[in-house]
């Protein structure tokens, strides 16, 4: 019997579906949900798992990154296949169903140069405002989650979320905890600097680098862990400089040397 392609997909199968087709196509939450007329707080949510996109509004968000309808649909297929596939594995096998996201990443990525020809000109990148806005949206979403299911989320949507950004707010959070929680300071930390792994470029991966490196260092001395201050420190000027050839001026200096201690 046919398909009908309104079934009800798998929630999990269409936020992959959403990350997918918005990272891909190189578009803010904010830009995408201006398109659709969705809005950020929408797509952000699907992305997160929050609410679960109908098809309408799938068919929009694929009208919006110039994907045609067929493929799109026949992806999420493909993502659902995936989960089903990996689903019955995991009971025959009793394992944990916690663990079944780590098989759609490689699901996703195989299925990149099948979308190659339909995408058009790569867009401007948005403003650093702009980008900020979308990361303070991603960091409220992620909040719900213990740290272990916020690590997972990053890694799936890597390259989907505005890297440097998102690095800095996670590095807020992490700062304004530091004298009273520091062992959930240093987690946020290193959370930040999952984040900040994601930048292709890598000159500009390590100026954020070195910037996270600086909040680790103040958790840790906050935590009284002054051997590790130390050593975070130094990896965070040794980063900061690093990358100074690429610095798009976003990332205060002055921050780091508060944090890190020295100059550059």
């Amino acid at each position: 019997m046919p398909r009908n392609e309104e079934e009800e997909e798998d929630p999990r199968a269409t936020r992959l579906l959403v990350i997918f087709l918005r990272g891909y196509a190189g578009l803010t939450q904010t830009k995408l949900g201006k398109v659709t007329g969705l809005g950020q707080p929408v797509i952000s949510r699907f992305e997160v798992g929050k609410s679960v996109p109908s098809p309408e509004s799938l068919r929009r968000i694929a009208k919006a990154v110039e994907i045609p309808w067929p493929l799109a649909r026949d992806l999420g297929r493909c993502f659902s296949a995936a989960i089903r596939s990996a689903t019955r594995r995991w009971e025959d096998q009793e394992l944990d169903a916690g663990l079944l996201d780590a098989v759609l990443e490689p699901a996703r990525i195989a299925l990149l140069p099948y979308l190659a020809d339909e995408l058009g000109p790569e867009p401007e990148p948005p403003s650093p405002e702009a980008q900020r806005h979308e990361a303070e949206e991603i960091w409220t979403n992620l909040q719900d989650y213990p740290m272990s299911r916020r690590r997972r989320l990053l890694e799936l949507a890597r390259g989907a979320y505005p890297d440097w950004a998102l690095a800095e707010r996670i590095c807020e959070a992490s700062l304004r905890m530091a004298e009273d929680e520091p062992d959930q300071a240093r987690e946020l930390a290193d959370l930040a600097l999952l984040a900040a792994g994601s930048i292709e470029d890598a000159a500009r991966r390590a100026r954020v680098e070195g910037y996270c490196w600086a909040h680790l260092a103040h958790a840790r001395r906050a935590a009284h862990d002054l051997a590790g201050a130390e050593e975070a420190s130094t990896r965070a000027w040794s980063l900061w400089k690093a990358g100074a050839e690429n610095d798009p001026g976003v990332l205060p200096e002055e921050r780091v040397a508060a944090l890190a201690g020295g100059s550059a």
